[in-house]
């Protein structure tokens, strides 16, 4: 009896080292990535389909999925391509071999803006450890299929890795315009099931509630956001209602995590700030005066959560330091003069 209760408890360690939050990359339909996914690296900003830039294809499980893209020439961040990761509950021990499945699909018909990204490319699986340091751990090859297609990979990492990191890339240079569909992760602790049509296990999904809930005052400015106090710093007057906001890390790379809002809207969620710049345009009310507010994931390895932010209008540029703890969050004042 005894026996059967250790070998209970070391699966049940095992299951829980490797969980992921949202592996069916569920959530709502839009330019950005659903709940518990992080974007990273320069311009990279992939999508929760169906329904985004022509791409309708249901999801091979649950309602939703993502897609990213890798650049060739385009209207903006050319020869870029996108990324995202996740922190694993428990990391993935060095020299040993972990089991897992991919759904992946191409779309071939994939128009942002005035863009088309309509060749296939592939998919890199990277570790990561706690200082962002990359490993290769599998990479796909081309994604042609257009009907979703499940790839069984193992990763044997080399490193104490704590981040799981999905890169889409080209599969040749010169760089083009090319996109990938991304869904059901799944993980086997006992190895690939001998039929593997079926995954061994399915983790239950959490349900997902909104992470941000804030308080208002009388006159339309955001007083908190999860309870944390926002301390108004100044006002950034600008002529032109087209604002781009750019942030970037304002010290030594070490894992500063933020999100933006604009009022009551998140114009940039779970954000990691590295030394590479990246904006955000938006055309404001330019009858209203707006708040912009950082609120801080965490504060990295070296407190508190540091951002370098530059406000322009094209012509007006006004660069500042935002700073926040995990108990307050910074935030300026947008205002718009008339003409």
């Amino acid at each position: 009896m005894k026996q059967l209760l250790f070998i209970i408890i070391i699966w049940s360690s095992s299951l829980q080292a490797q969980y992921l939050q949202n592996v069916s990359f569920e959530g709502k339909s839009q330019v950005g990535l659903p709940q518990a996914w992080l974007p990273y690296g320069q311009a990279s900003s992939p999508d929760t389909q169906p329904g985004m830039w022509k791409v309708q294809k249901p999801a091979s499980h649950g309602n939703s999925y993502i897609t990213m893209v890798a650049r060739g020439f385009s209207i903006i961040d050319s020869y870029l391509w996108e990324a995202c990761y996740q922190k694993f509950q428990q990391s993935l021990l060095s020299n040993q071999t972990y089991h897992y499945s991919l759904d992946l699909a191409f779309a071939p018909e994939f128009l942002a803006d005035t863009v088309h990204f309509n060749r296939p490319i592939q998919l890199k699986v990277y570790g990561m450890n706690a200082f962002f340091e990359k490993e290769l751990l599998w990479e796909s090859g081309s994604i042609e299929n257009t009907d979703w297609e499940t790839y069984f990979f193992e990763v044997q990492p080399t490193m104490l890795t704590e981040y799981l990191l999905l890169e889409a890339y080209y599969l040749e240079i010169p760089k083009y315009n090319g996109n990938i569909l991304i869904d059901n992760l799944q993980y086997y602790p006992n190895g690939f099931p001998e039929k593997k049509e079926d995954p061994l296990i399915v983790i239950e999904e959490p349900k997902i509630k909104n992470p941000y809930k804030m308080v208002m005052t009388m006159d339309g400015k955001v007083d908190s956001v999860n309870g944390r106090e926002v301390r108004l710093r100044k006002a950034l007057h600008f002529n032109s209602d087209e604002i781009t906001f750019t942030v970037w890390d304002n010290q030594s790379f070490d894992g500063d995590i933020i999100s933006l809002f604009l009022n009551e809207k998140c114009v940039l969620d779970n954000y990691l700030l590295t030394k590479e710049k990246h904006s955000v345009t938006i055309q404001l009310d330019h009858t209203k005066n707006h708040q912009l507010t950082l609120y801080a994931h965490n504060v990295g390895k070296i407190p508190p959560n540091t951002v370098s932010l530059l406000v322009s209008d094209g012509t007006i540029k006004k660069r500042l330091t935002l700073s926040s703890y995990l108990t307050s969050c910074s935030a300026v004042d947008i205002v718009i003069e008339e003409k």
